[in-house]
Formats: structure tokens, sequence, C-alpha cells
């Protein structure tokens, strides 16, 4: 069992003090040894309640280019650059989220992935004739990234970015 204790000569950092830095790794990597934070060291997968598997999945693998590399009657899974995209079919999320419920079809995003694109213009375009709805863009916002917001047809929505 690893601890998160800091080990440094770093001037604050105490030694024998817990680590207050999120995902901070100390004395080996991705805490294979050595003592690693609380924090997580990577992200594995975001799973999307769906209506339909069948056709979120048709919708992702056309504007994805790819297929799946899991299905079953309940979900099929991507993996874009070593993240998995996990379609849940909604009735199937309890196991998952309990005692918490999915939200509401349709309800307000609480987060919105983003992607990035060489040519984000170009993206937006293949995704809307795979079926997403444009929300917004593409356009270059005030901080200077070009981006385009679209809609999955469970009304999930991704930021297309340079």
């Amino acid at each position: 069992m690893t601890d998160n204790i800091v080990h440094s000569d770093e001037p604050g950092l105490d030694e024998g003090k817990p680590s207050s830095l999120p995902g901070e790794v100390l004395g080996g990597h991705e805490g294979h040894s050595g003592a690693a934070a609380p924090w997580p060291i990577g992200m594995k997968a975001i799973t999307f309640f769906v209506a339909s598997r069948e056709a979120s999945r048709d919708f992702y693998a056309g504007v994805l280019g790819l297929s799946p590399i899991h299905e079953d009657d309940a979900s099929a899974v991507f993996s874009i650059g070593g993240l998995l995209i996990n379609l849940l079919e909604r009735g199937n999320e309890v196991e998952f989220i309990a005692p918490t419920t999915a939200g509401a079809h349709g309800s307000a995003p609480l987060m919105v992935p983003s992607v990035v694109a060489a040519d984000v213009d170009a993206a937006a375009a293949h995704a809307e004739q795979h079926g997403a709805r444009i929300v917004n863009g593409p356009e270059t916002k005030s901080w200077g990234v070009r981006s385009a917001v679209i809609a999955d047809p469970d009304g999930h929505l991704w930021e297309i970015c340079d």
C-alpha cells in the first residue's frame, strides 16, 4: 500500500506531510512505485446515457469513422486516443450510478468534452453530415481558439477545437 506523503527538499513541502497537489505522483510513474496523491492520474472513460444504443452507435461510428471496440445488449464502446467513449443505453445505468439517477433527456448539460481536430470547420461539417446538430460555430472564440459545439442525437454536447 502506498501513501501520499511528500518526500522533498523543496521549500514549503515538509517531509512527512500529505501532499495537497492533485495528480502529483511522487517517487515514481503513475503510482507504480513511490507514493501518489489520491487524485486521479488519468482519464479512462466517459459514459453517455443514450436513448438507443444502436442509433448512438451508428452516429458515433459515422462521425468518428471507427468501429466499436466492445458491444453488448446495453452498450457500445469506442476508443479515441486511449479514452473510452461508452454509450450506455438508458435503463442500464442503475448499477453504475446508484443510488443517484440519470438526468432527464434534454436537460441542461453538466459537462462538455473537447476534442482536437486539425480542421475544425471540416470536422464540424463531417459531424453534421452524420446527424450532429451544430450548436454554435465554427468560430474563433475571444480567447483565440477555433471551436464548434455539436450535439449528438441524445443532446450530449461536444466541442471540436484546434
